[in-house]
């Protein structure tokens, strides 16, 4: 019996006797679940009020289930994958066929906006975080462009971190594992000035030898090593009952080797590369002011951010000789005014806004080292050192009101969005020895991307713990600029669109004990941002075609007892690229009716958690992974059969406030990997079984 059919049968299985547990719940004593307020429209709403597909995570969630980093969500979020792109310290998520591994890479901006307290992260580097900071993960399934904008295409991961009030409190942890692995964390919040001040403050290192041992001589023993470091701190100024001002600052630091790589697809953790000096390192400093004033029928928002990341890297090709680098900065700066009403749910309803932003990109140096003696050109060097700077305007609002009845309420979105983009390219090819430029050329290029975004949504209630929803969005993701292409007239890329249409539920079973909430949804892409490699070691992005994505999406908790929660998540897609040639110089390649990549057939995740009343604790964790391609083409070299991985935790609660848990990652030792890198045959292996302990003290 594949994982996939065992998956369904245990989804069906837990729904009966969820059913039964909760009938008889009913009978014998209270139990609900927790509500959790988000703020997914960007005003704060119940979550199961809001006619959007979510996954929600509290902050209980995140600790209980053992989520400390981003990859760690895709086991937890349906149809969701994190890809690394071959690199550590950074990454971005691929969702329902959509990502920015293997289709827009070039373009730097992920489909999937990963929103840090109003702060977009849209890169592929600097997208680390202290999960023992987060309050709160809302992740958006499908286009939020009316609200969030451009790069909101597939869906927004919002993140919350832990707001500070009155409370004096704090936490203090260890972490201790397999593979030299171990990490510190310590935060504290509360008030300065009783009910005007406060204050939060939070720090981590995180450092592990991983998974991966390179025996090259004089080469990184300890392949996959990272060092994470994190601060976070927040004052939060209250004046009167209208204002509140927040200012933030967060910093993270990443040193690390390679990303765990090797050649060929048989899993090995150990290998003899022959690459001596991986080397990758990132600082993102993240600052936002976010002041609200609340008038009688309206509250007003100024959020300001700033995002400054600078990145450099030595990165393994899959031989001895070869390299890619970078050393590049990118700064981000937003602002954003918005208006919005204090009307309350089953009203009138209106939020709106102005945006701006200021991306700039320098690639102070950024290509691949090569030895071509093979080919009797010796050793060279590849450099595009290249400058884009990018001015966004928009324009956006939403309003939701009753039509007909209370219980019925439409909602329609809209954004106008103009992209404003300037490259400065130059191209260098050298001597790797000597430094002799063999080749120079340079020019610079300008262009403009424009969209005018819709969405509209009618949610029924059809009593008070179930609603109904139907809705229609468009999405898109701005064009952009080439910096590995050398000829000014192929530089450009257009946007990519989408329209996609949800159909689903919310629901509050048995007194508040079981929430079910499924959609169905289909989405249609066109003009899709590919790379393709035009020649050896040179890579653009295109518009190649159409495709389209549908399936279904369930989330499912519980609450079987007062110690006993269950959780559960499925995703089931066929996302298939509709129009898509490539031309590889041998002719067009026709990929239409293939599967796209990056793309899991299903996911699947079961767990739960038991916490008894005396302090004992316990978590299990099963997740599903379908068959998957990494290559256009669907060949059987590129792709991942599907599998399965075997999570736990158990530990104690002491009253005093100390926390002790005995933990295992991949219990059952699967053997897999993650992504691939198809233009050298790469494969990137996944965590073998890991133990490790944490050891924790609240205040």
């Amino acid at each position: 019996m594949s994982c996939f059919s065992k998956a369904w049968m245990a989804l069906g299985c837990l729904c009966v006797l969820l059913i039964f547990v909760g009938r008889v719940s009913a009978e014998t004593g209270e139990l609900s679940l927790d509500e959790i307020i988000v703020t997914a429209e960007k005003t704060q709403a119940q979550a199961q009020d809001v006619a959007i597909p979510m996954t929600v995570l509290s902050e209980t969630d995140i600790e209980d289930r053992g989520i400390d980093q981003f990859d760690d969500l895709a086991g937890a979020i349906p149809n969701l994958q994190f890809l690394t792109s071959g690199r550590p310290g950074g990454g971005s998520f691929n969702f329902r066929g959509l990502g920015m591994f293997g289709m827009s890479v070039i373009s730097e901006k992920s489909p999937v906006l990963i929103n840090f307290d109003g702060i977009p992260w849209e890169g592929r580097f600097g997208a680390i975080a202290d999960f023992d900071t987060i309050e709160r993960i809302e992740f958006l399934r499908g286009p939020q462009g009316t609200l969030y904008g451009k790069n909101a295409m597939a869906g927004v991961l919002n993140i919350t971190t832990i707001q500070p009030d009155n409370h004096f409190q704090g936490r203090v942890g260890l972490t201790m594992a397999e593979n030299n692995t171990y990490g510190i964390s310590a935060r504290c919040q509360g008030p300065v000035v009783n009910d005007r001040l406060f204050f939060f403050i939070a720090g981590s290192l995180d450092r592990t030898d991983g998974w991966l041992t390179d025996h090259t001589p004089g080469g990184e023993e300890h392949w996959d090593h990272e060092e994470d470091q994190q601060f976070l701190s927040k004052l939060v100024y209250k004046p009167n009952d209208r204002l509140t001002a927040a200012l933030q600052y967060s910093l993270a630091k990443v040193d690390a080797g390679n990303a765990p790589i090797i050649s060929g697809r048989d899993i090995v953790y150990d290998t003899t590369t022959g690459f001596t000096d991986p080397e990758f390192n990132t600082t993102a400093h993240n600052t936002a002011l976010k002041m609200d004033y609340a008038f009688d029928q309206m509250t007003l928002t100024s959020l300001s951010t700033l995002k400054i990341t600078h990145t450099d890297s030595h990165q393994y090709f899959g031989y001895a000789t070869s390299a890619g680098f970078d050393d590049i900065d990118e700064d981000v700066f937003t602002q954003e005014i918005r208006l919005a009403s204090n009307a309350g749910p089953g009203r009138f309803n209106w939020l709106a806004g102005l945006f701006y932003s200021r991306e700039h990109l320098d690639r102070k140096s950024t290509g691949y080292d090569y030895d071509m003696s093979d080919y009797g050109y010796g050793f060279i060097t590849y450099d595009y050192p290249t400058v884009i700077d990018s001015d966004i305007y928009a324009l956006f609002g939403q309003v939701s009101m009753p039509v007909i009845t209370e219980k019925l309420t439409l909602t329609l979105g809209y954004r106008y969005e103009n992209v404003k983009r300037e490259m400065d390219h130059r191209y260098e090819e050298s001597d790797y020895l000597t430094g002799t430029v063999y080749t120079a050329s340079a020019y610079t290029v300008d262009d403009s991307w424009d969209s005018f975004l819709g969405k509209a949504a009618l949610s029924y209630q059809w009593t008070k713990s179930l609603r109904g929803y139907i809705s229609v969005a468009q999405g898109y993701t701005p064009g952009g600029f080439n910096y590995l292409e050398t000829d000014a007239q192929y530089a450009a890329f257009d946007e990519q669109k989408s329209l996609d249409y949800e159909l689903g539920f919310k629901s509050m079973l048995w007194g508040g004990r079981l929430m079910i909430n499924p959609n169905i949804f289909y989405t249609q892409y066109k003009d899709l941002q590919i790379s393709e490699e035009v020649e050896s070691m040179k890579y653009i992005v295109v518009n190649a075609g159409e495709a389209h994505a549908q399936g279904v999406e369930i989330d499912l908790k519980a609450k079987v007892s007062p110690g006993l929660e269950v959780y559960s998540s499925l995703g089931i897609i066929r996302a298939e690229y509709d129009d898509y040639k490539e031309n590889q110089g041998y002719g067009d390649m026709d990929y239409s009716g293939n599967k796209i990549v990056n793309t899991p057939a299903y996911t699947f995740n079961l767990g739960a958690t038991y916490r008894h009343q005396a302090g004992f604790f316990a978590n299990a964790d099963l997740q599903c992974y379908g068959d998957t391609y990494f290559s256009s083409d669907n060949t059987s070299e590129y792709k991942r059969d599907a599998f399965h991985l075997v999570n736990a935790k158990i530990g104690w609660e002491f009253k005093s406030g100390i926390e002790a848990y005995l933990y295992v990652i991949n219990a059952l030792d699967e053997e897999y990997f993650t992504e691939t890198v198809q233009e050298y045959g790469l494969y990137m292996v996944g965590q073998s079984r890991t133990f490790g302990m944490n050891l924790a003290c609240r205040f």
